[in-house]
């Protein structure tokens, strides 16, 4: 009997310190965003798997940096760097005007309104398996 119990209490317990493994394969993603050929520091950049393409997963993002550069993390339960492989709509929110705290107007977005909408977004990019690049210009 004791020792049913206690392999009742073991089992919860390995669970626990493997961990449960969602079976998502991901491809690390980094790139540059620009604007007006310049780099866009402050953008906010999420990766949203497309389920009309059969993509499944978390969300992956990222903030680029003062050079425009960004490299997602998978939003899962891990969180660890990448994006799920395969389609996924991209959506972009311009950071610099929210976090405006000076006197007078905030600074215009430098994002257009449906770029920060998944449903009408024109970025949609394919992620791989392994490392790649994914540039984006909020010019288009």
């Amino acid at each position: 009997m004791q020792r049913h119990v206690i392999f009742a209490l073991l089992i919860p317990a390995v669970l626990l310190m493997v961990g449960c493994d969602s079976g998502i394969e991901l491809g690390q993603v980094t790139g540059t965003v620009t604007k007006d050929g310049e780099p866009a520091p402050e953008i906010w950049i999420n990766f949203m798997p497309d389920p009309d393409e059969g993509t499944e997963g978390a969300i992956s993002s990222a903030i680029t940096d003062e050079d425009g550069r960004y490299e997602l993390q998978y939003q899962g339960e891990n969180k660890e760097p990448g994006a799920a492989v395969g389609a996924h709509r991209v959506v972009v929110n311009d950071l610099v005007p929210e976090n405006f705290r000076g006197q007078g107007r905030p600074p215009k977005s430098r994002v257009r309104p449906e770029m920060m909408h998944a449903g009408d977004t024109p970025f949609r990019f394919e992620v791989k398996p392994g490392q790649q690049q994914i540039d984006i210009d909020l010019d288009i």
